[in-house]
């Protein structure tokens, strides 16, 4: 089950944070795509490190737009 997702600047930074924070991956997978969202009017997005460095950051600030999130 999908607790959240994590957006960050990129793997290294998904992998500290997940073994920093004792986190299951299965529960707060990589944000990689838009499509991950599909379906989902309130997530958790977990925004990490250089998130901002991350090409999908104006969509992802869209949907949350959007959304009301």
């Amino acid at each position: 089950m999908i607790r959240g997702f994590l957006f960050t600047g990129g793997k290294i930074q998904y992998d500290y944070y997940i073994k920093s924070n004792n986190l299951n991956p299965a529960e707060f997978p990589m944000l990689k795509s838009m499509e991950q969202l599909q379906g989902y009017t309130s997530m958790v997005i977990v925004k990490v490190g250089t998130y901002y460095m991350n090409p999908l950051h104006e969509k992802v600030y869209e949907w949350e737009k959007l959304n009301n999130v």
